[in-house]
């Protein structure tokens, strides 16, 4: 049945399938695949497909949550034939709020170890939140969605990812597209700014309550994004950074999209920027 939908996407609307995956089969969400039973069917698949001339591979592990990705994905690849059919290195970040940010670093390692591209196909920090009546509508919600963001791309190098979900019990507006929650802003952040052709490049901070990335975008800008944790508004100092600003924005419970919401100072040949308290910031130079 794959093979023919396949086919028929391909030969019929010029759409090929890149990458297919059993959403969670570790956990059994719909469908429950031991890494044997994967390895079986990846064989089987894999070898169809190539035979009917489509380039279909297989997301590597797609579990649950992070916890147990490098596990399950070593047991997946215990069998070296089915090694040409794996695709990128791929989870779900669920439950992910409070494990170390070296447990993110593991993935990147691993999937550097086998020259594969690390995807979070379910972007998100409880896959349970939707019980709670207009959580994802709140700014609690999109202020920790903003940090397991940050965990993903800083610390588990992720390349390719995707939110859980645009409508239904994860909404970022309402359904006729009036009122947007403050998620909405948040994920703007990341799709305005950090999008494809967004080199990621080393930062680091020394306070583990001030949380940076730093890039340089399709168009050569740096892209600095600062998350500050803290109740208090904080003055930090930034090195490294050539050119001079262009844009900034600043995301806060109280205002979900302050332009020009960052103003900085030089003091000294030193570049402060001062942020609101429990504020996610984006600067361009």
């Amino acid at each position: 049945m794959l093979e023919a939908f396949f086919l028929e996407a391909k030969n019929k609307y010029g759409v090929e399938v890149d990458y297919f995956s059993f959403n969670e089969s570790d956990g059994g969400w719909q469908m429950i695949f031991s890494p044997e039973e994967t390895i079986a069917f990846f064989k089987l698949a894999g070898e169809r497909f190539q035979k009917a001339g489509l380039k279909t591979k297989f997301l590597w592990a797609d579990v649950a949550q992070t916890k147990g990705t490098i596990e399950f994905a070593t047991m997946i690849a215990a069998d070296s034939t089915i090694w040409k059919y794996l695709g990128p290195l791929c989870f779900h970040s669920w439950w992910s709020e409070k494990i170390p940010d070296s447990d993110f670093e593991r993935i990147a390692n691993y999937a550097k170890a086998w020259n594969k591209q690390v995807w979070c196909s379910e972007l998100g920090f409880d896959a349970m939140a939707h019980r709670t009546k207009g959580m994802n509508e709140s700014w609690d919600y999109a202020f920790r969605f903003a940090k397991i963001s940050h965990r993903m791309m800083k610390y588990a190098e992720v390349e390719v990812s995707m939110y859980w979900t645009w409508q239904n019990n994860y909404a970022i507006m309402s359904a006729d597209t009036k009122t947007k929650y403050p998620s909405y802003y948040v994920t703007r952040h990341y799709t305005d700014f950090l999008n494809s052709g967004t080199q990621i490049l080393h930062s680091t901070t020394s306070d583990p309550e001030i949380l940076a990335i730093c890039g340089i975008n399709s168009q050569g800008k740096y892209v600095i994004q600062i998350i500050n944790l803290k109740n208090v508004k904080v003055t930090v100092e930034m090195n490294g950074i050539a050119g001079t600003l262009s844009k900034s924005v600043t995301t806060t419970e109280n205002n979900n999209w302050q332009e020009t919401g960052v103003q900085l100072k030089t003091n000294n040949g030193k570049t402060m920027a001062e942020l609101l308290p429990r504020s996610l910031n984006t600067l361009v130079f």
